[in-house]
């Protein structure tokens, strides 16, 4: 075989795998912004997306397309660690959190005892990595306060969950955002009034994180932080100069901001590719238009890899990546889940455009997605004759 015939097999191959990575199905969960709140369920093929039965939350979504006061949805796929698959969303009038265990559908059912009351209005959520905690945010401004929630789950088995209380993190005003860094042994959290960022230490035992950070670090107005699992590297928005930067924390929880890149939206709602090859934000004002990012493993900085075209409808867009690297983007107000390809090169144009089977135009608010071979599968019995 010669030069050009490998390049051309390796070519080949590389469409192949891409290729089958994108016709991987994946679930998509959103809430409604409504009252009453649901949960939004579509199940994506790889080209169309279908809709499963709205789940109700057990309470109230905010209603209104700006800022970080409405529902958000985060999930815990624990397909690789052998554990339940689970997902939470916030009432954010209503002061609680739903959780929910998945099945290999996607399909959502309460864990017993939820939606749990949170002792605030709750607008931010983060997962531990191994899914054992769950950290919801208690109050929209004021001192940075966090309610940590226990839980034990296996696959097949039933999801127990425990409210571990309330911390209160020093330095930190208006919490906007959390995310655990890469190894889960810090809770990360923007501080939208006090202008900066930082990681506190996660008590392997209680769970609970510590009452200060290991630094502090100056962001204008932070938003959208979220932390790769897989290479540490994580991004923050900075609205006021349309800006997202590249940022790295290390095990000591010491974060350390990157270089910049600029957004054609303020930058709001992030996220943060499994791989951590991509991130994304969308924005509150302007074109309604989502920008995408490559971010570099080894370095954690940033550059940008194009944005999507303008909507035509909606605002305050949320946006989710699967292990594909597909990207989701719930458009607020329009009653629509748009999905792009991420590739270093950009988004390009949307995969599928779809309407939820929600009633009103309302949702959705929040977003965040799995592929169906992340969730766990319970084996049934049965007997051979």
């Amino acid at each position: 075989m010669h030069l050009g015939q490998s390049g051309a097999v390796l070519a080949a191959l590389w469409t192949a795998a891409v290729g089958t990575a994108q016709a991987q199905p994946a679930a998509v969960w959103a809430g409604a912004n409504d009252t009453p709140n649901t949960l939004i369920t579509g199940s994506f093929d790889g080209t169309a997306m279908t809709y499963l039965p709205e789940v109700p939350s057990g309470g109230s979504g905010g209603g209104s397309p700006s800022g970080f006061t409405e529902t958000q949805v985060r999930v815990f796929a624990g397909a690789a660690l052998g554990r339940c698959s689970l997902l939470a969303q916030t009432n954010t009038p209503s002061a609680s959190v739903a959780i929910y265990t998945i099945d290999a559908t996607g399909t959502a059912t309460h864990v017993t005892g939820s939606p749990f009351p949170t002792g605030g209005t709750s607008t931010a959520l983060a997962w531990a990595r191994d899914g054992q905690a769950l950290y919801v945010s208690r109050a929209v401004t004021g001192p940075a306060t966090v309610e940590t929630f226990r839980v034990a789950c296996t696959p097949g088995g039933t999801a127990t969950v425990t409210d571990a209380g309330p911390t209160t993190l020093s330095l930190i005003t208006t919490l906007r955002d959390m995310d655990l860094t890469g190894n889960g042994s810090h809770l990360c959290v923007t501080g939208n009034a006090s202008n900066n960022a930082g990681c506190f230490a996660i008590d392997p035992v209680t769970r609970l994180p510590a009452t200060s950070p290991a630094n502090t670090v100056a962001i204008p107005g932070a938003r959208g932080l979220r932390i790769s699992s897989a290479t540490g590297c994580g991004v923050l928005g900075f609205p006021s100069s349309n800006q997202v930067a590249g940022l790295f924390v290390n095990g000591a929880g010491v974060m350390t901001v990157m270089n910049a890149a600029a957004c054609v939206v303020p930058p709001f709602h992030g996220a943060v590719s499994p791989d951590g090859l991509f991130a994304a934000f969308g924005g509150v004002t302007g074109n309604r238009r989502v920008c995408l990012y490559n971010l570099a493993p080894a370095t954690c900085q940033i550059s940008l890899a194009g944005p999507t075209a303008a909507a035509d409808a909606g605002g305050a867009p949320y946006v989710a990546f699967d292990r594909a690297n597909r990207l989701y983007v719930a458009d607020v107000n329009a009653n629509r889940i748009r999905v792009f390809q991420a590739t270093a090169g950009g988004p390009g144009s949307p995969i599928s455009s779809s309407t939820t089977n929600h009633a009103t135009t309302n949702p959705p608010v929040g977003i965040d997605a799995a592929l169906l071979t992340d969730v766990p599968v319970t084996l049934q019995s049965f007997a051979v004759e």
